[in-house]
């Protein structure tokens, strides 16, 4: 699949391109202990949430966002951690893009 074929128009191609620039920070190995403590913080706090049949949110990547970017990712349901000086996506997919992610389209979709 070619990346602009995936797209409804040219519009939500560049609001994706630039959302992803500008708003997302991969968690690297400098943020390691930061994205073990997010799991960690994940699984004891948010988890219990859930009823007992119904399973959590499994995080597959933690990204840091800005303020903006998590208040969008909230609104649709998307899992938002919140620290002492940072937010974090819990991205639940991986193996794909984040230009090919389902989820900033809906953003742009719900604009």
């Amino acid at each position: 699949m070619k990346l602009e074929s995936y797209y409804n128009s040219p519009e939500e191609k560049i609001f994706v391109t630039n959302m992803i620039e500008r708003e997302v920070y991969c968690l690297g190995n400098e943020f390691q202990e930061l994205y073990s403590k997010a799991n960690e913080c994940w699984f004891e706090n948010v988890a219990n949430l859930y009823d007992e049949d119904e399973e959590p949110q499994e995080i597959m990547q933690w990204f840091v966002v800005s303020e903006y970017l998590a208040e969008k990712l909230e609104s649709i349901g998307e899992p938002i951690l919140s620290t002492d000086s940072h937010k974090l996506w819990g991205r639940t997919c991986y193996g794909q893009s984040l230009e090919l992610d389902g989820t900033f389209q809906e953003i742009y979709r719900g604009l």
